[in-house]
């Protein structure tokens, strides 16, 4: 008869935390001494301390188990001549190793998320067994809920999934929030590829968090911009005074009509919440802010370049949300070529 250890779970490569024990009864239901009982791995992966064994004088015998390298299910068996007992263990790859530190704005890199937003979460033991960079389709319109074994999820809502990256020992998962999480500390499941799942307590969801997206030209940061022709602005084609232009940005909140987790942006679908824009520390008007035609988490904002504003190869430019509590919430800090 079995005695204990059945039914356990532990990493792989690690020892389960109780032996298997059995004990060997005779036809009285009195205990056998002496008697040599063998430990066998039936199918799965595992090594066992002894894995032969004699009972003591009470008839019971144990043995350690530690898990093999392999995740899954294992059945081991005790027998003794005709007589056996079967235990089933199972095995897990490590959870990821995150802190709630470890969710940042995906434009603007500042700490905490936004319901709607674009966010990238960077730790390890999250994409075992996955190399560089591997991306999500829009197929057809939305983002996979599950990618490459990977999961994320608020409050049981999963979390639409941009890309995975594994470089250079760096692991990092951009997604989209779902607009269903709850503003205020919230406690988020990461599910790796292979298997290992742990619960991140205490990352900051934000009402606002408005971040600009900027890339990289002749080792410089620039704002990505695009003229009223379509071409994205840069040290060769500078925006020009008097048209008006449009960044990228995400973290601004709901629209109306109302947009939904996972779902591409249709046109007319007005930022809610009051913004503020400026060029050269100097207010501008802002034109328009929508959430960007058939995209998820991107807004895009227009705004006017003054006749006025000073010209100049990296001029700052900055822009905020107001959140529900009246404060302005300011994107990180950026910079477009004005002629």
């Amino acid at each position: 008869v079995k005695t204990g250890g059945d039914g356990q779970q532990a990493l792989v490569n690690q020892p389960y935390a109780l032996p298997l024990g059995v004990q060997v009864l005779d036809d009285f239901n009195r205990p056998v001494p002496g008697t040599t009982v063998a430990f066998s791995v039936l199918s799965g992966n595992a090594a066992i301390n002894p894995a032969v064994a004699a009972t003591d004088a009470n008839g019971r015998v144990s043995v350690a188990v530690t898990a093999g390298p392999v995740a899954g299910t294992t059945q081991i068996r005790a027998t003794v001549g005709t007589l056996s007992q079967d235990f089933t263990l199972t095995s897990r790859l490590p959870g990821p190793v995150v802190t709630s530190g470890d969710f940042r704005n995906a434009a603007g890199n500042s700490p905490g998320v936004t319901p709607g937003g674009i966010a990238i979460v960077r730790g390890s033991g999250m994409a075992p067994g996955i190399q560089g960079l591997q991306v999500a389709s829009l197929i057809p319109g939305q983002l996979p809920t599950q990618f490459l074994g990977i999961e994320i999820q608020f409050g049981g809502v999963p979390a639409p999934i941009f890309w995975v990256s594994s470089q250079g020992g760096i692991e990092e998962i951009a997604f989209q929030v779902p607009f269903e999480a709850p503003v205020g500390p919230s406690s988020v499941l990461i599910r790796s590829a292979g298997g290992g799942s742990t619960s991140v307590p205490n990352v900051q969801v934000l009402p606002v968090q408005p971040g600009v997206f900027e890339t990289t030209i002749g080792g410089r940061r620039f704002a990505v911009a695009t003229r009223p022709d379509g071409s994205f602005i840069g040290p060769d084609n500078p925006a020009v005074r008097g048209e008006t232009i449009r960044f990228f940005a995400t973290g601004l909140g709901q629209t109306t009509p109302a947009t939904a987790t996972n779902r591409t942006g249709v046109p007319g679908q007005t930022v809610l919440a009051p913004m503020v824009a400026g060029l050269n520390d100097a207010g501008v008007q802002i034109v328009s802010a929508e959430y960007m035609q058939g995209a998820i988490g991107i807004y895009v904002i227009g705004i006017e370049v003054p006749m006025t504003t000073a010209a100049g190869p990296a001029q700052p430019l900055g822009f905020g949300v107001q959140g529900a509590d009246g404060n302005t919430v300011f994107a990180n800090g950026t910079q477009i070529p004005i002629r």
